[in-house]
């Protein structure tokens, strides 16, 4: 390469040697004029005064227009001077006129073509600048000066094939040329041929060890291969060569990302971003930070650059939701048109139970975009939560002849709206016994197939089961839950179901046989205790108790099943039993009424009033809408002679209870007596509360949904 270097030097004194000028013989004084402006030109550059040399030089091609060496000197001031980037083109321009003289007056010379190449190729104009470089080359095969030029300018216009094929000629006839494997690797790695690239790159490094472009370059390759090791090795011999490079920190940051060693990460992100602010970066590392699970100081950072939507997110993650209002509402102000942040904040006011803040917030959305599906969802749903029944199902109707229209077009998350559309829209209809409307929405999703990507497919089953069953379809409900059964017969919820259907057209012993294949299949308390309280229904109670004391093995403080067994001891005679069980119960759970109130019966039974008015009062301490506990504290009172208390008990019964029935025999009783036969009363009274007044034990705790469970099962 030092050849080639001496080759065009001597090219350029020789062309300046032969261009002396040689003036006519009557025009000595010409000549003389000429030369004196040119000598003075040289001096001038020699001192180093550029501008005075430019323009004696100018002077001399006004005297001599067509001299060789005064216009490819000219040419060459202008190519390389030191004019600002303003005027750079401008200069380039001058280059190309006095070049262009001069190659017209010798168009075999490949200096002149050479540099044309070079100012074209600065002014951006790739196509002429390898007219020019490709004409030198032609004159000059063997000149590795102007093959790396042209291939130089292949690189820069991206053009890797030219690049490749020139190079690898160079290459090829001179091993060590380093700076023609540096564009070989370059344009190599450009084309992804990585391992190529490396061997170039791993060859130039063998003579320039500190090399820091080559060095980074190589970890680039690396890197691309997902050869991590490799990649962060040769970053971190870049860092050391060049340690004030900002860049290869973050390089080495991003490998170690990839690596999941978020710490080393974290520490080159933040060294990076000493040594230059760059927004790229910080965003990196505020993500790394997340990803690490230091999501407080990720948030810094996101507020720090301003990406406010993210923090909100990251707050609302921590369940920090004022602190998520406020940053999605600094991203609102940066940005108003941001409607997916406005939305995320709407979504968070609903989700928060803030129902008038987010229906605002959705309005505003449907302002910027008023078709914008998920929002009238959302929008919909609301007013459905807030029991707006006829307001949602209009949100719903108009998407589905809107929005959600058209069938074909829907893809991905509009197809799931619209399948949650159509289930909402049943749910409010069945909710407005418009039964029929909530059929023909459930059997929709059917209809598509939709169900089976539905995340609500098994309640779609369920719940046209039981709207078929309202409207009187027995056999069109049996026919839907048996299809689902012999698609998926392992389904324990579709067995449960089918039991209740059994239950409810009186096949109670097939209903059993599903529950019992049910709980086999899932093996969990649920089923089971299902089972059991079907048994117990049928007054099966020795199976029932079976159910419930297998149940209390595997979970010894289920209430449920200590209440089933307690009153399937108690209804099978075993009152000790059912009174140990119901202890154990209170003690499990001290606060539960039916447990209080099951056990204050059997003390008043056993004429321990005491412990029965302890329990009845520890009822109405829970909850004092317990109506029937004021009577049966009322007849524990009587019996202790607390007359007057009893009859407070009682007159709150008759006011509050609508247990007509109840209130009758009551009121008969007490009405039947007179005050002078008040002892006698007292007797008839308590021996009616004893017989036909008194009713058994409580089976399901209150407000429990029990299909099975009938309404005389409150209080028997």
């Amino acid at each position: 390469m030092g050849k080639n270097t001496k080759k065009i030097t001597s090219c350029i004194a020789l062309a300046i040697a032969i261009g002396l000028p040689v003036a006519a013989k009557n025009d000595e004084a010409l000549r003389e004029r000429f030369i004196s402006e040119y000598s003075s030109a040289v001096k001038s550059e020699k001192s180093l005064d550029r501008l005075q040399a430019v323009k004696q030089l100018q002077d001399a091609n006004k005297i001599m227009p067509r001299d060789f060496a005064t216009l490819t000197k000219l040419g060459l001031m202008h190519l390389y001077s030191d004019a600002s980037s303003e005027m750079k083109d401008k200069s380039l321009r001058k280059a190309v006129e006095y070049l262009s003289k001069a190659n017209s007056i010798r168009p075999g010379d490949a200096l002149v073509s050479m540099l044309l190449g070079r100012a074209y190729q600065g002014l951006g104009e790739p196509n002429n600048a390898a007219k020019y470089l490709s004409k030198a080359i032609n004159l000059e095969p063997d000149n590795v000066l102007l093959k790396t030029s042209l291939g130089s300018l292949y690189f820069e216009q991206k053009d890797f094939k030219k690049t490749i094929e020139i190079f690898n000629k160079i290459v090829m006839a001179y091993p060590d040329n380093l700076k023609a494997r540096s564009y070989l690797g370059a344009a190599l790695q450009a084309t992804e041929n990585y391992l190529a690239a490396i061997e170039q790159y791993n060859y130039v490094l063998g003579y320039q060890t500190e090399n820091y472009s080559i060095r980074k370059n190589l970890g680039d390759c690396w890197l691309a291969l997902k050869q991590y090791n490799k990649a962060r090795e040769n970053y971190e011999l870049a860092r050391d060569i060049d340690p004030m490079v900002p860049h290869i920190y973050a390089d080495i940051a991003f490998v170690a990302r990839s690596e999941e060693k978020y710490g080393l990460a974290v520490d080159h992100y933040r060294k990076a971003l000493e040594l230059k602010e760059k927004i790229d970066w910080k965003k990196a590392l505020a993500y790394t930070l997340w990803t690490d699970n230091q999501t407080e100081a990720a948030i810094a950072v996101f507020d720090e650059i301003e990406e406010f939507a993210i923090s909100g997110y990251l707050y609302q993650s921590l369940n920090k939701f004022d602190e998520a209002i406020v940053s999605y509402q600094k991203a609102i102000e940066l940005d108003p048109k941001d409607h997916k942040t406005r939305f995320n904040l709407a979504r968070l006011y609903h989700d928060t139970q803030k129902f008038e803040l987010a229906k605002e917030s959705y309005r505003k959305v449907l302002e910027q975009k008023p078709d914008d599906v998920e929002t009238l969802f959302y929008m919909a749903v609301l007013e459905h939560e807030l029991g707006n029944i006829d307001i949602a199902t209009n949100y719903y109707n108009d998407l589905l002849e809107d929005q959600l229209a058209e069938q074909d077009s829907l893809v991905g998350h509009d197809h799931l709206i619209k399948n949650n559309v159509h289930y909402n829209l049943a749910v409010a209809y069945k909710a407005t016994n418009e039964f029929e409307k909530a059929e023909a929405n459930f059997e929709s999703l059917l209809d598509e197939g939709a169900h089976e990507a539905f995340d609500k497919s098994n309640d779609v089953l369920k719940e046209l089961s039981f709207i078929k069953i309202a409207l009187g379809k027995d056999a069109e409900a049996e026919k839907l839950i048996n299809d689902w059964l012999v698609k998926d017969p392992a389904n324990v919820e579709a067995r449960n179901l089918y039991a209740d259907f059994l239950v409810h057209v009186s096949k109670d012993r097939k209903a059993v046989d599903q529950l019992r294949l049910a709980s086999v299949l899932d093996q969990t308390v649920e089923s089971r205790l299902k089972l059991a309280n079907l048994l117990h229904a049928q007054n099966n109670l020795y199976e029932a108790l079976a159910e419930y004391q297998t149940i209390l093995q595997e979970d010894p403080a289920n209430l449920n099943a200590m209440l089933g067994a307690a009153n399937n001891f108690k209804s099978l005679g075993f009152k000790d039993e059912a009174i140990n069980i119901y202890k154990q119960a209170i003690e499990a759970h001290p606060e539960d009424v039916l447990a209080n109130y099951n056990y204050g019966l059997l003390m008043q039974e056993a004429e321990n009033l005491a412990e029965a008015v302890k329990h009845y009062e520890k009822v109405l301490e829970v909850n004092p809408n317990f109506l029937q506990t004021y009577y049966v504290l009322g007849l524990a009172y009587w019996d202790q002679g607390e007359r007057e208390q009893a009859r407070d008990l009682w007159d709150r019964f008759m006011t509050e209870s609508s247990d007509e029935k109840l209130k009758a025999e009551i009121r008969k009783t007490l009405d039947a007596k007179s005050q002078a036969l008040e002892a006698e009363m007292l007797e008839e009274v308590s021996s009616a509360a004893g017989g036909s007044l008194r009713r058994t034990v409580i089976l399901s705790p209150e407000g429990r949904q029990d299909p099975i469970a009938s309404q005389d099962d409150v209080y028997l």
